[in-house]
């Protein structure tokens, strides 16, 4: 199934929020997609958790302030201690 009709599969039937994983950036550290949040964000009108490579604080303040995505799920970020967080 493709991304756009799936979004439009779950708005159909009246999903109440929807966590948003990029496989690729998972467990990585390198951030979240930022592009691929504006664009669910941008086909759906129900809240949005972004769950995908968070690193720092940083991370988390990006896709809150620079997509329309009304959450942001933490990982390993928060469970492995081994990496300095950048405010």
């Amino acid at each position: 199934m493709e991304t756009i009709d799936y979004l439009e599969y779950i708005t159909d039937i009246r999903v109440g929020e929807l966590l948003v994983t990029y496989v690729d950036k998972e467990g990585t550290w390198s951030g979240y997609d930022l592009e691929l949040m504006n664009y669910v964000n941008s086909k759906v009108e129900i809240p949005v958790i972004a769950n995908e490579g968070c690193g720092s604080v940083k991370h988390i303040k990006e896709v809150l302030f620079k997509s329309e995505t009304q959450a942001a799920a933490l990982g390993s970020m928060v469970v492995y201690q081994k990496k300095i967080w950048v405010f």
